[in-house]
């Protein structure tokens, strides 16, 4: 019998057995036992259309098999703490249906963070699950905050090779020029990574070709493949001459 339990472990088992951005999820002062929201989510979401259903019943504690609370069951911290939890692990795992449902709830912040402020869009773009950023960002997501690293939703889609994503989020004026903590853009994460689609999108959007990272290093430097250089050494002769000319 599958219930909602409430576990506590330290945080070299939370490390070690959850993703970075998965374990972020839980609440510095109350250790909670993700990895049976995770279990919660794989076995139970959805599997005859009854989402909305069965995320109400985890998010109220009841007994998945015994329609009735049981105080064994029950969460110690508030239904909105942990709609937040599962809304941060639906967006890693890919669970559309559910990330609906939660933004559906008023008390619910797309733009919320983590403990390495990654927010659900930052971590669906990270795991490429397209579907759930372009709802993210139709529901007022924004797509420029960034983490602890100072990476953006769409760093992590240039770094991961996820093209399509990449789009999207030019579709809500995400800013390719920001930097990370070690000043990479996104131009410089896809050259490195040799996402050759990806530079040429982010080129096609005026990304500047010319920024530097924190060793002096620009996408140029970075690039994988002989494609990606010339790409990259076209664009930085067109942005010198439209310099010269305007000066």
């Amino acid at each position: 019998m599958m219930k909602i339990k409430t576990i506590k472990f330290n945080f070299i088992t939370f490390f070690v057995l959850l993703t970075p951005i998965i374990y972020a999820a839980s609440d510095s002062t109350d250790d909670e036992n993700i990895i049976e929201v995770v279990n919660i989510i794989k076995n139970s979401v959805d599997p005859n259309g009854k989402t909305a259903e069965v995320i109400n019943i985890i998010l109220s504690g009841v007994d998945l098999n015994e329609n009735n609370l049981n105080p064994e069951t029950t969460m110690e911290f508030g239904k909105m703490e942990f709609g937040k939890i599962v809304l941060l692990v639906a967006s890693n795992l890919g669970h559309f249906n559910i990330v609906k449902y939660l933004l559906s709830l008023e008390y619910i912040n797309p733009n919320l963070q983590n403990l390495l402020r990654q927010t659900p869009l930052i971590i669906a773009s990270c795991h490429g699950h397209e579907k759930i950023v372009e709802y993210f960002l139709q529901n007022n997501a924004k797509p420029d905050l960034q983490d602890d690293y100072k990476m953006t939703a769409l760093m992590w889609a240039s770094r991961q090779g996820h093209e399509g994503i990449v789009k999207s989020l030019f579709q809500y004026n995400a800013d390719p020029d920001l930097q990370n903590n070690q000043k990479m853009t996104a131009l410089m994460w896809a050259s490195r990574q040799g996402h050759e689609g990806i530079v040429k999108s982010l080129l096609q959007n005026n990304t500047d070709p010319n920024v530097a990272d924190f060793y002096g290093q620009t996408a140029l430097n970075y690039a994988k493949t002989r494609s990606t250089f010339e790409m990259l050494k076209q664009a930085m002769n067109r942005r010198e001459m439209l310099k010269q000319a305007m000066s």
